[in-house]
């Protein structure tokens, strides 16, 4: 592999790697019509792969990483994707660049400009990134053509030199995204004024003044590093365009400055100082606020006064809190078109009495609280997902009432039967991870519905019910020590997904059946010694049997027509990968290197 690591050429809708030496390389993409005049360095890698937002809206996706990124290569790339443009209608050019370490200043530099064609392809994104990067290494964008270019993604700190005079000549400039530590100039920002989408960091005040004059700006994700004595000035967005706005860091100790943004819809807090949620009352299209961590929010009541004249009340669809001293949340039950909320970690909160009677909440998680009064929830009859769990749920019998449930989720409850949850007839998914005293799950005969079961690090000794659950597609059983078979799912011709990672499963007898069987993980069980079940199942492509050390047969697998991903780790008593060859499909076998196809 002396020049190319991998390119992938994706002509006709059907895609050509070339992982070979120099020569046939050469030769492949010759083959398809393309010439390759330029030879990036050893272990670099480009993927070209065409791509449709909509029947009409085409473009080419082209991922570069390397350590330099030089206009003959870019000249190279344009006679690559030629024939796509004339075939196929592309339009533009979505360019990823990942520039690796070296010691001098890598250079981006070229246009796409096709040989024998003066017309150029428009570049509308572009995104930069070192990784893994010491010291202040600078990436120079020159001779680029930016006047098109809509997306602009710096992904790494400091990477890019004269960022700001590069930007200023991006005219249609949509989106721009900087990293955490990025120092941007509020002089050439205010001139972006095409912006509609910015996540940036905000070093000094002025740059919070900048982002408020932006007239298009829709979207905000801004963390800030002022000092608190300078964000006691006023800051106001001058124009209501704002739809969605993301806050990171303590310095946003109040909010009165979204007050002038009546068109938002979406607010998020991270790490915040926010104690009240009042001036978000003079947004009226507020559908969801998140905030997480944020240490001095022990009430949202503030934001639901006035009563009936307050339009959140009917606007406000999703709450989301984590990591929240929240005790209050009294006037939650007024909000008439509450349909999502999510409370975790938050140890104050004690009672769920303000959900009593309401009609319009369909999904509730709550973990990590203080909550007892579980029984509440039977008044809500639109409630469809719900997640709970902790040491306070001793008993499943309140959840008996909630026939309406498609989805719940218990965690590390403390319950030992799960016999009032026979009710349940129209459950889809059932999670009783880290349920450590739930033995048996027989009372899962009546839900025929149920599809999915999580039963991960549960103390479940037998699987004895989930036979009469004749649409069951997943089944994970990590940790589960005490099941040590898979018969009582003879029968369930519907399963796809068992994940049983170090799990007592001694045979696979019960799932021979499964034909539409897709992926099966057996990681570490190490009384597992025979996989013949799996012979006829054609429409398996992952099987992960690591560490399973008593198998020595892997014949069985000659059946498996669609396996792409085996995993046969620390297996030593399989001597021979012969049975394997045969696989039209099978790419990858971890633990034995010596497979070659």
């Amino acid at each position: 592999m002396s020049w190319l690591s991998a390119v992938a050429l994706y002509f006709n809708k059907v895609p050509l790697s070339l992982v070979s030496s120099s020569a046939s390389a050469r030769e492949s993409i010759e083959e398809s019509g393309y010439t390759l005049p330029y030879r990036v360095a050893k272990e670099d890698a480009v993927s070209l792969q065409v791509k449709e937002e909509t029947p009409d809206s085409k473009f080419v996706e082209v991922t570069v990483n390397c350590k330099e990124f030089p206009k003959p290569l870019l000249q190279s790339l344009a006679w690559w994707i030629q024939r796509k443009r004339t075939d196929e209608g592309v339009r533009r050019v979505h360019l990823i660049c990942i520039l690796r370490e070296s010691n001098e200043f890598p250079t981006l530099q070229g246009t796409l400009a096709f040989p024998r064609d003066s017309s150029r392809l428009p570049l509308k994104s572009l995104c930069v990134q070192r990784p893994s990067v010491v010291g202040p290494i600078e990436v120079q964008l020159t001779e680029l053509d930016v006047a098109s270019l809509e997306h602009f993604d710096m992904r790494t700190s400091k990477c890019v030199l004269n960022l700001g005079n590069i930007l200023l000549h991006a005219t249609q400039l949509k989106t721009l995204k900087l990293p955490v530590s990025g120092e941007p100039e509020s002089v050439w920002l205010r001139k972006l004024t095409t912006l509609e989408v910015l996540h940036i960091t905000a070093c000094d005040f002025s740059i919070l003044e900048a982002i408020g004059d932006l007239p298009h700006l829709r979207e905000l994700e801004v963390a800030v590093t002022v000092k608190v004595k300078e964000m006691n000035k006023p800051f106001r967005f001058t124009t209501g365009a704002l739809e969605n706005i993301t806050l990171r860091g303590p310095f946003f100790a109040a909010l009165d400055f979204l007050s002038a943004a009546p068109n938002l819809q979406i607010v998020r807090m991270n790490g915040c100082d926010v104690e009240s949620l009042s001036p978000l009352k003079s947004c009226p299209k507020i559908r969801r606020i998140e905030a997480q961590s944020c240490e001095r929010l022990s009430s949202i009541d503030d934001i639901f006064k006035d009563g009936d004249d307050n339009r959140l009340l009917a606007s406000l669809e999703e709450l989301d809190f984590t990591f929240s001293p929240l005790s209050d949340i009294e006037c939650i039950g007024k909000c008439k078109a509450l349909k999502s909320v999510r409370f975790a970690q938050c140890r104050k909160l004690k009672y769920l009495a303000p959900f009593a009677g309401n009609t319009s909440i369909t999904k509730l998680i709550v973990i990590g609280c203080s909550v007892s009064d579980w029984d509440t929830l039977a008044t809500c009859t639109a409630l469809r997902v719900l997640h709970c769990g902790g040491p306070q749920l001793t008993s499943a019998a309140p959840f008996a009432a909630l026939t309406g449930l498609t989805e719940l989720h218990f965690s590390a409850a403390y319950f030992d039967s799960i016999e009032p949850l026979s009710s349940l007839v129209g459950l889809r998914i059932l999670e009783l991870s880290n349920c450590g005293k739930v033995s048996s799950v027989a009372a899962l005969r009546s839900c025929d519905q149920l599809q999915e079961v999580d039963l991960a690090s549960s103390g479940v000794a037998s699987l004895e019910g989930l036979g009469s659950c004749t649409q069951l597609k997943k089944v994970r059983l990590s940790f589960c020590r005490k099941v040590t078979s898979l018969l009582p799912l003879k029968g369930l011709r519907e399963i796809r997904e068992i994940i049983a990672v170090r799990s007592g499963i001694q045979s696979l007898q019960g799932i021979e059946e499964c034909e539409q069987m897709e992926v099966l993980d057996f990681t570490q069980c190490k009384d597992l010694a025979s996989i013949s079940a799996v012979s006829n199942m054609k429409c398996l492509y992952k099987l992960l049997l690591g560490d399973c050390q008593l198998i020595k047969d892997i014949k069985p697998l000659v059946g498996c027509t669609s396996l792409q991903l085996l995993n046969l780790t620390n297996c030593d008593h399989i001597s021979s990968c012969e049975p394997l060859r045969g696989l039209p499909r099978l790419h990858t076998v971890y633990g034995k290197p010596e497979f070659t196809k």
